[in-house]
Order: structure tokens, then sequence, then C-alpha cells
């Protein structure tokens, strides 16, 4: 633990690094707000984007193509509880 504690410190530095660079432009999202309630969450994160609410963005894992990316894992099976990490 102390070896993961050491990264805490240098990870706020980084991200005030980002906030003081981008100002507004970085959004910084509750991710607790998100899994607990992710239509006004997704919402918030695709208008910046230019991007319309589609119903699709909250059912990933019903996407009929193929998920080719790092992030293929992330999209879990419908009886997954929301907010579960591992497996």
């Amino acid at each position: 633990m102390p070896d993961i504690a050491a990264h805490f410190p240098l990870e706020d530095a980084l991200f005030e690094q980002l906030r003081e660079k981008l100002g507004d432009r970085l959004m910084v999202e509750d991710s607790a707000a998100l899994v607990r309630n992710p239509e006004p969450a997704t919402r918030l994160m695709l208008a910046p984007c230019g991007l319309d609410f589609d119903a699709a963005t909250l059912a990933p894992h019903e996407t009929g193509r193929a998920v080719a990316a790092a992030s293929a894992v992330q999209v879990r099976p419908a009886d997954r509880p929301r907010g579960s990490w591992n497996g």
C-alpha cells in the first residue's frame, strides 16, 4: 500500500497542472454520479463535444459491432451491476 499511496500526490500535482493549462476545457466527472444516474452525466459529457444524446450510449453492452480497443473489457454484460469494475 505505501507504494500506491506515494502516487496520490503525483496524481494531484498532474491534475493541477492540467487544470491550470486547460482551464474550463478540462471536464471533471464524478464517476459515482455517472454510475448512479448515467443519463444526465452522459449528456453533460456529450454536450461540449457537440454530440447529441443517444440512448445507445447507456447500453454499450447491446452493440452489434465488435469492440476492438483496450476498453473492450469494460463493455460489461447487462447482468453485471453498474459500478462492478472487477469481472
